[in-house]
């Protein structure tokens, strides 16, 4: 039930306020030319912003625990691509290059 209601209220949220609270996420610096996605119950994503920098921002669910919004450059995005699609390993894109993440709690 409460999935639903999320759902409900997530599809009549407006754009800016999903791209806000996902750049909310990260540093200004990155934020600002990052991509910006937002992902329904099911996962599947929907580019909000095009960016140009290499880094994601995701919205998350607000009032959803544990939804929260995140930045990611491209290796900490293709881990978590590998992750959910439960591969063995992750894809090693860049041997030396270890993922960033900042996430914004609250």
């Amino acid at each position: 039930m409460l999935l639903s209601a999320t759902a409900s209220s997530a599809a009549t949220e407006p754009v800016a306020a999903k791209i806000a609270r996902a750049v909310s996420a990260g540093p200004a610096s990155i934020a600002a030319k990052a991509t910006v996605l937002d992902m329904d119950a099911s996962g599947k994503a929907t580019v909000l912003r095009k960016g140009s920098n290499g880094w994601t921002c995701i919205a998350g669910h607000k009032g959803v625990v544990g939804d929260d919004p995140m930045c990611a450059d491209a290796a900490a995005m293709q881990w978590a691509a590998d992750w959910m699609g439960h591969k063995p390993k992750p894809t090693d894109v860049a041997p030396d290059v270890r993922p960033r993440i900042t996430v914004s709690l609250g």
